[in-house]
């Protein structure tokens, strides 16, 4: 028979609350390794990030807003049809008609304002880098005001998990290009996002900021890192060579870079063959 405290504990994991903001600490409780991923697409992803297994037997994701499509969810009960989940997240074996727990995850909640599902006898386990998806049921991405809590009510362990974009790994590194141009004659702005090579792809809906021209403090936050030439002109900005570096902020905790970004009147093509021209009219002379 079930102990009322894990009855008990099971249950509060339904009762932790509306959140605020993804990715933020929206409750009393300690960060744990299970992490919420949300793609560009609304798709949801419980991930490990820890660095070994770690055992659940309930879990919550609120939203304040009611920011959830529920009828979009897929559950641990859903997942059951696949034997290789099952057997990968250590739940027993579905033996027809004999045991059948891997496919009774209790749904206790499925709302717009809270989705929460738990198992009464069994548990789950995800193994490090391991993952379960929930499906397109989070349309508002990193902007919904969402809260995931998850419980092993065996060892009363509690925790809520971290919300971050997909793609966005926290441990993630951009890398920019040594050096780039900006032919201000023919490109009224710039975007240096466009340099990456799709290494910052907007999709990952990360924050950052471009820090440009430190000498004159202006910078962007525009996520494509463009300039417009009047305002950089504006600001005191010459021709010339600048660094430019990309700084990025909650929810990704990444590590950014540098690039050198040199400014011209004419592309840097035309100035090349310009200058060749000119040394083989010396040569000729």
């Amino acid at each position: 028979m079930m102990s009322i405290s894990r009855i008990v504990t099971i249950a509060i994991v339904v009762a932790l609350g509306a959140g605020t903001a993804i990715g933020g600490v929206n409750t009393n409780k300690d960060i744990g390794p299970l992490s919420l991923y949300i793609d560009a697409a609304g798709v949801g992803t419980i991930v490990n990030d820890g660095a070994g297994p770690f055992t659940f037997d309930g879990y919550s994701i609120a939203s304040a807003g009611g920011n959830i499509v529920p009828d979009n969810w897929i559950t641990m009960a859903d997942h059951a049809s696949d034997p290789a989940f099952v057997a990968r997240t250590g739940q027993p074996p579905i033996v027809f008609p004999s045991d059948l727990r891997a496919a009774m995850w209790a749904t206790l909640s499925s709302t717009a304002n809270l989705i929460s599902e738990a198992h009464l006898e069994i548990t789950a386990t995800l193994q490090a880098g391991d993952s379960i998806d929930l499906g397109p049921a989070f349309p508002g991405g990193i902007q919904a005001d969402l809260t995931f809590t998850y419980v092993n009510s065996g060892t009363q362990e509690s925790y809520e998990g971290n919300g971050w974009p997909w793609g966005c790994d926290p441990d993630r590194t951009v890398s920019l290009p040594d050096s780039v141009v900006w032919d201000i004659t023919t490109e009224s702005s710039f975007s240096i996002l466009a340099q990456t090579g799709g290494l910052l792809n907007p999709s990952f809906q990360c924050e950052w900021t471009w820090e440009g021209f430190p000498d004159l403090g202006l910078s962007t936050d525009d996520v494509l890192g463009t300039w417009n030439w009047s305002d950089v002109q504006a600001a005191g900005v010459t021709l010339g060579t600048y660094t430019i570096g990309v700084h990025l902020t909650t929810p990704c905790t990444v590590t950014g870079d540098t690039t050198t970004l040199t400014i011209v009147p004419e592309p840097a093509s035309l100035s090349l063959l310009s200058l060749g021209a000119l040394v083989l009219r010396r040569r000729r002379r």
